[in-house]
């Protein structure tokens, strides 16, 4: 649904990969013989799921979830969108001309296939290059000399733009841990607060995240019940079982060296290329919030899902959590396979 971005690996270096026998990134296909695939739920279900349990918003007209996080947690979001793109109602984009400043709305930034390729224009020529992108032009429909997510809310709903709004999905860029600051420039930044509105946090630090909510919010958390998910946690999960499933398949690639080649072929980013990794991980985020939203919110308080397994980016344990004061909805890894 959207043209190569930050995350991609060059058309140049695609044929390669091919060549060697990976799969191109963007024709991933899983299907395992005999096995059932798990119903796919929209971020409209979700949103009747935290509506059904949690009290209604007191700003926001719809629940809110939070992307919170380095750009790992960027890439759930971004496939999010892009992969449920008819249920769009609506939303506004950090797209404005000659710097990052402010708000644009997201039909008029893509507008006649119009795109926010997370740079400004003059830096478009650097990122995309033609020894990589000789076959493959990429030319993108700009709106805006500047254009990226880092502060962006997309609302969702059963009919898309033509009916009512039924989630609104938001995310904001923080690299490392929260800070009390931090928790109150989202207020600031969204104009929803935690607790009150946003009813779901995904998070790059998600431990560290609740306790400070807990600490600081306590009231408002108590009253109004939040559920924490672990990027982490999550992304490993499924990453580890991807890789099992391509060994006793006998694949002759290494799905976790499947990073995003975005300008030079010999030059791996940290980064998964899109689509693929995170796809999967959404879809798994999506049915395990799901399943926990009755749990979490009848509980109230700070909710945090566990996998009984540490977050690779904040190696917390149960002992931590426990030590923090959180209410861990206490499920297993076995709970929840893809």
């Amino acid at each position: 649904p959207t043209p190569p971005s930050r995350y991609h690996v060059a058309p140049e270096c695609a044929e390669a990969e091919v060549r060697q026998g990976r799969p191109r990134t963007d024709k991933w296909v899983w299907r395992i013989k005999n096995c059932p695939v798990a119903p796919q739920i929209d971020p409209h279900t979700l949103a009747q799921a935290i509506s059904a349990h949690a009290t209604p918003p007191v700003k926001s007209d719809v629940p809110v979830v939070l992307f919170f996080g380095h750009s790992f947690c960027r890439q759930l979001f971004e496939s999010l969108i892009c992969r449920f793109d008819s249920y769009i109602h609506g939303g506004y984009i950090n797209a404005v001309r000659d710097k990052f400043a402010g708000p644009n709305n997201l039909w008029e930034v893509r507008e006649g296939g119009g795109t926010c390729h997370g740079y400004c224009q003059k830096q478009l020529k650097g990122m995309y290059p033609s020894s990589t992108h000789a076959n493959e032009p990429y030319d993108p429909i700009i709106k805006a000399d500047c254009c990226h997510d880092g502060q962006m809310c997309v609302t969702f709903g059963p009919n898309g733009r033509d009916g009512p709004a039924s989630l609104r999905v938001c995310y904001i860029y923080a690299f490392g841990g929260t800070s009390k600051a931090t928790l109150g420039n989202i207020k600031d930044t969204l104009g929803y607060e935690i607790g009150k509105d946003i009813k779901m946090i995904v998070s790059s630090h998600a431990t560290k995240m609740a306790a400070d909510v807990k600490s600081t919010m306590g009231k408002a958390a108590q009253d109004h019940g939040v559920l924490f998910l672990s990027m982490g946690q999550v992304q490993g999960i499924v990453m580890d079982q991807l890789q099992a499933a391509t060994k006793k398949l006998g694949a002759p690639w290494d799905i976790k060296k499947l990073k995003a080649r975005p300008q030079k072929c010999d030059n791996i980013d940290v980064h998964w290329a899109m689509p693929g990794a995170p796809d999967f991980t959404t879809d798994f985020m999506l049915q395990v919030a799901v399943s926990e939203a009755k749990t979490a919110f009848k509980k109230g308080g700070c909710n945090l899902i566990n996998f009984e397994a540490p977050d690779p980016d904040e190696e917390v344990g149960m002992d931590e959590i426990n030590a923090l004061g959180l209410k861990p909805t206490g499920i297993g890894v076995a709970r929840h396979r893809q």
